[in-house]
């Protein structure tokens, strides 16, 4: 890493500090927001225990995940540009590069864990040579160091690994297949310092992010509990007419609207992490 330690002040410029990042990533949230609220809602209608019902119920987690993995994609996008002192990637850029990658950035996830469960598959299936009698217990015991080694790597592969898929799309457009190789290298290539810095930054970020979410939460439970006796009925009731719906519709787009804002605050810092850490281990990064 460039200098051996992460330059937070270029971090929080190209992340947290810009709004057009922030905006495109509240978006992604709102989107990802609404695709599960209506899919809940038909799920209720269809019935949970229905085919149709357990088929919306997959949709409801793959869905907004989706929505997510590419705003966040995006988002790497919009970094990596800064980060490499590019011109400037607008919302127009990124979509088309979203447009260009899509089958990349939505099946890059699925196939890394694949590739971890065919991993696990091969050590399960290795193991039954303990099975056999003398040689297979010693066996067994020389492969044991690999085998420890391999599954560090994949538990960092798991935590962090999996975050780095938007950053390494965005900045080397690759394929799926190459995608999952290089996250595969760069976690085997380092994977102690892979981890310390991912974790040593998110922390940094839960730690200043989180008054902003206790405000932002403290204000709206304080704002409910002083109309939960208005609110309650109104959205219980059959009877309401269209100006209390309307209300009701308004108060509701706009906790999801401020929600989406709040939450995709650290969610561009982790892009950003992210997308810094990919670029620093791979000796690319440009500091002002």
């Amino acid at each position: 890493m460039v200098g051996s330690v992460p330059n937070l002040s270029t971090l929080f410029r190209v992340s947290f500090f810009d709004f057009q990042k922030v905006q495109f990533q509240a978006v992604g949230v709102l989107l990802a927001a609404a695709a599960n609220i209506l899919l809940a809602w038909l799920t209720g209608l269809a019935g949970a225990a229905t085919v149709t019902g357990i088929i919306l119920n997959v949709l409801e987690g793959m869905i907004p995940a989706i929505i997510l993995l590419l705003s966040g994609a995006g988002v790497a996008r919009m970094i990596k540009a800064d980060l490499l002192k590019e011109a400037p990637v607008s919302t127009k850029d990124a979509m088309d590069f979203l447009k260009k990658n899509l089958l990349a950035i939505i099946c890059s996830p699925f196939v890394l864990i694949l590739f971890i469960a065919l991993i696990l598959g091969l050590e399960a299936l290795i193991s039954v040579i303990g099975f056999i009698p003398i040689i297979g217990p010693l066996a067994l015991a020389v492969l044991t160091i690999p085998a420890v080694i391999v599954n560090v790597v994949l538990v960092i592969i798991i935590l962090v690994g999996s975050k780095l898929l938007p950053a390494i799309i965005a900045v080397e457009e690759t394929r799926t297949i190459d995608t999952i190789r290089i996250t595969y290298q760069v976690c085997k290539d380092e994977p102690l310092k892979v981890a310390f810095y991912a974790g040593m930054l998110s922390l940094i970020g839960i730690g200043i992010f989180l008054l902003p979410f206790l405000v932002f939460f403290l204000g709206l439970a304080f704002t409910c509990t002083l109309n939960w006796s208005v609110l309650y009925p109104l959205a219980m009731s059959l009877q309401c007419d269209p100006v209390q719906y309307l209300f009701l519709m308004i108060a509701g787009v706009s906790a999801l609207i401020m929600g989406s804002l709040v939450l995709a605050l650290p969610l561009t810092y982790f892009q950003g992490v992210y997308t810094y850490l990919y670029l620093s281990f791979k000796d690319r990064l440009v500091i002002a």
